[in-house]
This record gives C-alpha cells, structure tokens and sequence, in this order.
C-alpha cells in the first residue's frame, strides 16, 4: 500500500521545526544556521511501515531532521514520537537513525503497524445522555462508522426528547424545514418521503421511532433510567503507554432505575 503526503513543501528549516514541536529554535543555533545555512534543495523520503510492504512517501528539503518527520508522523497517528524508531540501509549494514541525523530517502519505521491512524478500543462503552435529535443523530453516526460500543440513557420511555416529551404541545410544530432537521440528514440516506415540511409534535415523535428501529438504535437505549451523577476520573500521566501522547479520562455514572428505584453504576 502506498500513501503519498507532501509535507516538507510546505515547511523547511526554522518553519518545519516550529510547525513540528511549536517552540522557536535556540539564538544558537539559529546563528549557527546564518553561517552555514541548511539545504534547502527538495526531496523525497519513503518511508516503510518495518516487515509489512506499506510505504508513505513525503516530500521534504535535503535537511530536514529526522526529528521533524517523528512529529508530523506522530501528529499523524495521535502518538508519542519517542515510540519511533528509523532505520535506514547504509551498504550492507541497517543503522538506526537518530533525531538530529538528516533523514534518508529510504527508512523503515518501527513502533507502529500502519500509518493509518489506528482504532481505540475503550473499555468502558461511549454513553449518550439523552435520545432526543442530538443523542439519535450521534447514534447513528457511531453505527454508521462501525462504532457499536456505546449506550443511550434517557429518563422517558421512548426516544425524543426533553424538547419534544416535555417542552412540546400537540400544536408545536417544527420551525426549520424537515429537510435540514430530520433524523437521516446524511449524504447517504434520503430525505423522507412521507412528512409534511414543518412536522407537528407528533410527528416528528413517530418519526424519530421509525427511524431509531430501521437503524438499529433501539437495543442500545436504556430508557427509564435517570444519571444521577457524573464523576470525571484522570488516569496517572506517568502510567500511560510510551506510545500514548494523552491522558485516559473516563467517567463514572450514578444511574437511577426510574421504574424499579435501584440504583447503579
């Protein structure tokens, strides 16, 4: 497989350096530059994913570090540069290149399985407080893209929502058009056929039902159920993976069975 980025057009020297790290370099090495300044003639590295056959080959200027490529490669995958490590032929010998070296035009990298940005698998499910047009439309994103590890909560029996149980009257109607509102507003879904263009309370209800059923919503709703609190844990910084750049945060759910008056968490 292979990608193709240009990235060392667009930034050489000083600039690549400040788009990569955001600091400015040192006055020392800055006058060090102004007297022998660094090339800036283009080339190409490729880059080798290390035992796999998928290449990434970006555009960059003769001195262009091989810490610089680290971080525009590690902004790339959302990890931490220090992960990488660059290998590269020099005759018969594989050397490791080390971030001050210029990087070469032909480099293994090791620490990484793909330069496509892998999927995080959490632990804990994704919770969606509330199945009204925001919970259901972000349902159906998660769907859409494969994402099935997630839970809606809701205190009423049914999808719709706080605006449409609660706020709405039999004689609310929707003041923005259906075709910009309604639940499948997505490149790949139609517009529905069978509403009128400024739906009524009932409607729009019935609508969100139908639609959460087709696609699949329903079995991931916990209705009847009330969050009663939510507490934010952090993870320990310093026990994160070398290979992660943030920090975990998750957070604990106080639920309340409105049906039965248990509580959970």
């Amino acid at each position: 497989t292979q990608v193709v980025v240009d990235l060392g057009a667009l930034f050489s020297g000083e600039r690549l350096y400040h788009a990569c790290t955001g600091e400015k370099l040192s006055d020392q090495v800055v006058a060090d530059l102004a007297k022998q300044p660094r090339s800036l003639s283009s080339a190409v590295t490729e880059l080798t994913v290390f035992g796999t056959d998928e290449t990434l080959k970006m555009s960059v200027v003769s001195s262009t570090q091989v810490i610089e490529v680290k971080q525009l490669l590690a902004q790339r995958l959302g990890i931490d540069p220090s992960a990488l490590t660059f290998l590269t032929k020099q005759g018969c010998l594989v050397r490791r290149q080390y971030d001050t070296d210029e990087i070469a035009r032909k480099v293994s990298v090791k620490g990484i399985a793909s330069f496509r940005r892998a999927r995080k698998i959490w632990e804990h499910p994704i919770a969606i407080i509330g199945t009204g047009h925001s919970g259901l439309r972000q349902a159906m994103w998660f769907l859409k893209h494969g994402e099935t590890n997630f839970v809606l909560y809701d205190r009423r029996h049914d999808v719709g929502g706080t605006s449409w149980w609660d706020s709405a009257n039999a004689a609310s109607k929707l003041q923005t058009e259906l075709g910009t509102y309604h639940l499948q507003y997505d490149e790949d879904n139609p517009v529905p056929k069978n509403m009128p263009t400024w739906p009524n309370r009932a409607e729009l209800l019935r609508h969100f039902r139908e639609v959460s059923e087709e696609y699949g919503i329903i079995p991931y709703c916990r209705f009847k159920t009330d969050v009663a609190a939510v507490t934010v844990e952090k993870a320990d910084a310093r026990e994160r993976p070398a290979d992660q750049w943030y920090v975990d945060q998750t957070y604990r759910f106080s639920l309340k069975d409105l049906e039965s008056g248990g509580q959970s968490e």
